[in-house]
């Protein structure tokens, strides 16, 4: 076991929610990286969906010399990353910080990332903040991945805002989430981190997407997605595109969003509907340059609009 020097600063107070599910193979590496960061009064809350492999060990062994690191007790199987991460959120209701993080079991943070984030955070008075990634492979390949587009005007509706792993978000803006938590159904909403963004945004809330690379982004045959420059990656989002997923991911997510406000958008009461209909297609071609914040992802949005994908 590697023993980590804490930091002495007292802020900013930063809770790391961290899941998992059969990372063992990357999940010391991921921890060193997180427990190494750099300017912040660290806690991180863990969550372990069912693992059978030896992740639940070495979370233990390291709760055991790093008192920052708290375990949610087992309370069953949940079969999705996206239903881990809204117990930590609900959980992390109970804890004292500044600014929350999402963390994967298999990435790795740069030593500043948080403290980074949290600068850019404050100096742009914004709510969340994610950022590009290095995605890297067993082979020693690295790519870019840029996230860092221009916002659009609806873009939340239909992506986030990278991946989890990017996010750092206020309080205010967990805050959001535990105001509709409990009277909403989330079992089948599949990401958090597309939810944690369109809360933001709706609310009419600041988002910042860093022009930065602070995280390298494991790539390997357990991702869920896979990164998004990568053929597995979009043949699988076509996949899911095509089987109506999407439409329906749009439907949750926008009904979600409209319970913050007494008087949602008109747009918004139309992605709602959850079957596609000709005035929701033609709602949806209408925007399509608004629903995605780069070229290619806007011309796709429009074809699966024309298709009735979405």
């Amino acid at each position: 076991m590697i023993m980590i020097s804490m930091p002495t600063g007292a802020t900013p107070k930063i809770l790391v929610l961290l899941a998992t599910h059969n990372g063992a193979n990357w999940l010391e590496e991921m921890l060193v990286s997180i427990r190494c960061q750099i300017g912040v009064d660290l806690t991180i809350l863990v969550s372990d969906d069912a693992s059978s492999d030896t992740s639940v060990e070495i979370l233990n062994a390291h709760a055991e010399v790093d008192p920052r690191i708290k375990i949610l007790p087992f309370v069953g199987k949940f079969g999705a990353a996206g239903q881990n991460f809204f117990r930590l959120l609900k959980a992390a209701e109970g804890f004292e910080f500044d600014a929350l993080a999402f963390a994967d079991q298999d990435d790795i943070w740069l030593p500043r990332k948080l403290i980074q984030q949290y600068e850019c955070m404050t100096k742009e008075g914004a709510d969340g903040v994610s950022c590009d990634v290095a995605a890297f492979w067993p082979d020693g390949a690295i790519k870019h991945i840029v996230n860092s587009f221009p916002v659009k005007r609806y873009d939340y509706y239909s992506q986030s805002a990278g991946q989890g792993c990017t996010y750092l978000m206020s309080r205010r803006a967990c805050e959001l989430f535990w105001k509709v938590a409990p009277d909403v159904d989330l079992t089948h909403v599949t990401y958090h981190d597309w939810l944690m963004y369109a809360l933001v945004r709706g609310a009419g809330l600041h988002w910042v997407i860093m022009n930065a690379v602070l995280v390298m982004y494991r790539q390997h045959g357990s991702n869920v997605i896979g990164s998004r420059g990568s053929f597995a990656g979009v043949k699988k989002r076509l996949m899911l595109v095509r089987s109506g997923w999407l439409r329906e991911q749009m439907s949750l997510i926008s009904g979600v969003v409209s319970r913050l406000s007494p008087n949602p958008d008109a747009f918004a009461t139309s992605l709602a509907a959850p079957k596609p209909s000709w005035r929701r297609r033609f709602s949806l071609l209408k925007r399509a340059h608004q629903l995605r914040r780069d070229f290619a992802g806007a011309v796709m949005m429009t074809v699966f609009a024309i298709l009735g994908w979405v």
